[in-house]
Parts: C-alpha cells; structure tokens; sequence
C-alpha cells in the first residue's frame, strides 16, 4: 500500500539549447516519450479569486504556435518551460513525462494523480470511483475512511463516510468492501468476517458516516506465543485506503473530503475537447490545484503558450486522431479563464521575482491553519529544486504537509512568534545578523499578510 511520494516539481532555470527530436524511450510509435504514472498537484477546485466570468481576448498566436509540435519545440514552450534539466523536472522523473513530444502525447485521455499516496492531496478531477461497502441490503461507494484513534500504533477504530445514506439495522449487517471488476464484484475485504463491530455514526445524522471497531489484539500462549492479529491487518486495510499508487489498495471516491465525488466530472489529464476538464490547463492556470505551473522556468512560458496549448486541447476529436493536426484557433472558444502573472522575457527574467509563477488578485485565505500555510505559503514559495527538498537544503524537507510540518515544528516554539526560528527567517525586521538570510533566499520577501498568518498559527500553538 505504498505509493511514491510525489515531489512537486521546481524546474531548475539551466535549459538545454534544444528539445529532443521525436524519437525517445517508449511512448507512440514513431513519436517516442515515456509515459509516466505519479501525480502532480493537490486536491479541491477552488478558482482564481477576482477572475471575471468572461476570460480578455488575447490575439491568437497563429504564426508562433500553428500547431502542437510548434508549442512544444518553441523557445517558449512546454520542453523549455518544464521538461528539461536531466530528469530533474517533467524529464522521466515527474508526472507527467514531458520529455519529448511522444510523451506528451501519450497523455491524452489518461488519469491523473495516478501515484498520488496523500489521498487528501487528490484533485477532484483526478478521484477514482470509490470501491463500495456492502452488506446483503445496501451499498454505497466509500468516500473517505480515518482512524478515530489515530495518535494509536495501530488504529483499532475507523470512521467510514460514504456517498449515500445507509438504513435499516446496519449493526446486525454483514459488511464487506467489494469492487466492480468485469460485470462481477470482487470482495477486497470482509469487515464482519474479521470481527469488526459496525454502527452507524450517532455524531451524524446524514446516515453517511459509520464507525467501525476493530477487534483487539489477541493475546500469546505458550501454544501460541504470535498469535495472527486481524484486527491490526483489517487496519492496514483501512489506513492505506485511497492510495492511487496501489491497484490493491481499497479506493475512495472522496479522498480530499471535500463533499466532491470526482470519478463523475471526468477529468483526465488532457481531456479531448474540454480545457476545462484537463487537469494540465488546472495546473497552469488554477492556484487551487497546487502551486502554478511552471514552478522555475517560467521565463520559458507565456500568455501565447498558454493560448496555444488550452486551443489544441479544445480542438481535439475523442480519439486524438487530429493531434498533430494544425491548432484551429477560429473555432477555439475564449479561454482559459485565468489571472496569472508571467515575467517579462529578457536579460532580467530570471531576477524578476516572479518564478514561480504567481496569480493575480488572488487573496490569501485568512485561516491561520497549517494546511492554509502549505499549500498557500510554503508550497508556493519554498520548495522545489534547490530550495527544501529531500531535506537537502536546511534539513528542511517541503514535499508533502507531512514532512514540512515535521521539520518546521521543530523550529517552532509554540505560542512564541518572536522566539521561532520559523518566523525569524522570514521577518526582515528580526532577520539582521550578518549569518541571517531572509528566507525564500535571493527572492522577495514574504508578503505581509502572509508572515501575519505564520505569526498567527505559531501563537495559537503551531498545531497540525
């Protein structure tokens, strides 16, 4: 039940002079590229706050950008912009592989998130449908499942939200989790034969929510001195649910608990005919989807680029027969809706301040909240190559909420702003000695408002 983890990805601003030709590992025949199978990016869909509904008209870059091979060779494209570097950014080591045009091929109509093992990081367009819990009265597809004694080696008790209400005598049921394979369920886990107790959740009165008790450990013998636990597998089970890294792991359908089942939208990677259900027109546009991409070389990525590759996705047939085809801009609709800021292109692109790349207008959500501070804060400007990762830089490691909050919280003195080093390295004001170097280094500083909220969820006690 063990994914990848899923480092997003930083691209180094050292670029190659030229994109590879066709040819690659793998991928299409006579095009090359390596598919890939991690994901990128987090989870909900929450838009660019201050966008009108009806996205300005840019003129169409029709001699820049005539059709997808042009977006992608050109100096200002997706190989410059975001697969170069030797593996270090979308280069065979991250989803998706977009090292030659083969690759980015091969990712039409294809899942996303597909090694995402941070289940509340999963975008909705990128959910699976949930497996169900059944007894011989009722079904209904998992939504999320969490242990109620989580601070436990080994969780005894789990909550189980589902998507539909379940009645009748659900404690005297037989419940088991099942999956649709082939016209046939095929039963992934018997919660009664292994003993659990299952009772609807009295905290909740949608019907939608189950507790589950697990038995106990057993105790040895001298006849049996290591006696087989079920109970602490069955919890295995449960706490590895909604790994997309795992085919033999229990799926959940709303692994970012956010009341969003995402199997129905339909998205996919490159969605043929519909920018807005492709998660890769989210990630470049979208802040709620995880930090803006290009994350490093967006000298290498403009307003045209953008243009270019949102009229190719709209234009594709289902079957992307026409991929290669000239880009239809005449019949591209206006889009994409976005307020995203790019740096100039020229000799000061690269000290402008603006890579990663940034949305305009968009307010800092106001909660004092670690999860607000990730994915607003310390995603956004603290991590990616050269900077915290793998605890290479600071031993500070910024991949997942997990390991950033590990290792800040150890530079935290809860309740004490002043007296965190977390905060002291991102406040100018307390950040004079000569060996102090106001983090993020060599970019501007924290916004105000944002070196308000560390201060903020330091003084209420830096919880998690």
């Amino acid at each position: 039940m063990r994914g990848v983890l899923i480092l997003l990805c930083a691209c180094a601003t050292a670029c190659s002079d030229a994109p590879p030709k066709r040819g690659g590992p793998g991928g299409m025949p006579g095009l090359g590229g390596a598919g890939g199978a991690a994901g990128v990016g987090g989870a909900g869909d929450a838009g660019v706050a201050g966008a009108s509904d009806v996205p300005p008209r840019r003129p169409d870059p029709v001699g820049a950008y005539r059709t997808i091979e042009d977006v992608y060779a050109g100096p200002a494209g997706i190989y410059r912009g975001c697969g170069p570097n030797g593996g270090v950014c979308h280069n065979g080591r991250e989803y998706p592989d977009l090292r030659t045009l083969g690759a980015v091929l091969e990712h039409i109509d294809k899942p996303c998130n597909q090694k995402r093992d941070a289940p509340r990081e999963v975008h909705d367009l990128c959910e699976r449908a949930g497996d169900l819990l059944r007894s011989d009265e009722a079904s209904s597809e998992l939504g999320f499942v969490e242990p109620v004694d989580a601070q436990e080696e080994v969780p005894r008790r789990y909550r189980i939200r589902v998507r539909d209400p379940l009645r009748g005598d659900v404690a005297a049921a037989i419940w088991r989790i099942t999956r649709p394979v082939a016209g046939q369920e095929v039963e992934l886990w018997s919660l009664s034969a292994a003993g659990a107790q299952v009772v609807l959740d009295p905290a909740d009165a949608s019907g939608q929510s189950l507790l589950v008790q697990l038995p106990p450990a057993p105790v040895p013998s001298d006849m049996d001195p290591e006696p087989y636990d079920i109970g602490a597998e069955s919890s295995r089970a449960l706490a590895g649910a909604g790994q997309h890294a795992d085919p033999t792991a229990i799926q959940l359908g709303d692994p970012n608990r956010n009341g969003t089942f995402g199997a129905s939208l339909g998205g996919r990677l490159i969605k043929p005919g519909q920018p807005a259900q492709s998660y890769l027109l989210k990630r470049l546009t979208d802040p709620g989807a995880g930090p803006l991409m290009p994350r490093a070389n967006c000298c290498y990525w403009t307003k045209d680029s953008l243009r270019a590759i949102y009229c190719w996705i709209a234009g594709l047939r289902p079957d992307a027969s026409n991929a290669l085809d000239p880009i239809d801009y005449a019949a591209c609709p206006d889009g994409p809706l976005e307020r995203v800021r790019y740096p100039e292109p020229g000799p000061q692109c690269e000290t402008s301040g603006l890579c990663p790349v940034e949305a305009e207008g968009v307010a800092l959500p106001d909660q004092p909240t670690f999860d607000n501070l990730y994915r607003n804060v310390f995603l956004q400007s603290c991590s990616g190559t050269f900077c915290h990762v793998d605890r290479g830089v600071a031993n500070l490691d910024m991949r997942s909420a997990e390991t950033a909050y590990r290792d800040l919280r150890a530079r935290v003195v809860p309740g004490d702003p002043m007296g965190s080093r977390l905060y002291q390295r991102i406040e100018p004001s307390l950040c004079l000695a000569p060996a102090c170097s106001t983090m993020p280094l060599d970019r501007p500083v924290l916004a105000a408002e944002a070196r308000d909220l560390v201060a903020r969820w330091i003084q209420l006690g830096a919880m998690r």
